[in-house]
């Protein structure tokens, strides 16, 4: 499956990784694993989804179905990297206006992560969010 799904920050931030082509059994598979996420949350889980690694796009009554999206504990929705695809930016400018999710386009994690400590201050500070990450994650 092109899409990894890891928390960043337990039960409040998860990174979506997408990569290659993706398929309607990939986005129901993902939208299962999100799903799971959320299902044991307690307060609103945002998602950090990388999108600079697509090949070819999901179909878009695909990504709408996605139950995930409608969650109530979901929270932002932020993406890396679909303002430099004209054809990501305008599926995901339909989806979010179509599921009235809360979206950001940015181009790193750290300004990802920066963002979500600044519009919920619920989560943790910022500097004890980075020093939880594994190097990889940085940037």
């Amino acid at each position: 499956m092109p899409v990894t799904l890891t928390w960043l920050v337990p039960q409040r931030i998860t990174q979506t990784v997408l990569y290659g082509s993706i398929t309607r059994e990939d986005l129901q598979a993902y939208d299962a694993l999100m799903l799971n996420h959320l299902h044991g949350a307690t307060a609103l889980v945002h998602n950090i989804i990388d999108v600079r690694g697509i090949t070819t796009q999901g179909h878009l009554r695909d990504v709408l179905q996605l139950q995930s999206l409608r969650h109530p504990l979901g929270g932002w929705g932020i993406t890396l990297g679909a303002i430099n695809d004209p054809i990501t930016r305008m599926l995901t400018g339909m989806v979010t206006s179509v599921t009235r999710t809360r979206y950001r386009d940015l181009p790193t994690l750290a300004a990802a992560l920066h963002f979500l400590c600044e519009v919920d201050s619920s989560l943790p500070p910022l500097h004890e969010i980075e020093q939880q990450l594994p190097a990889a994650f940085n940037g």
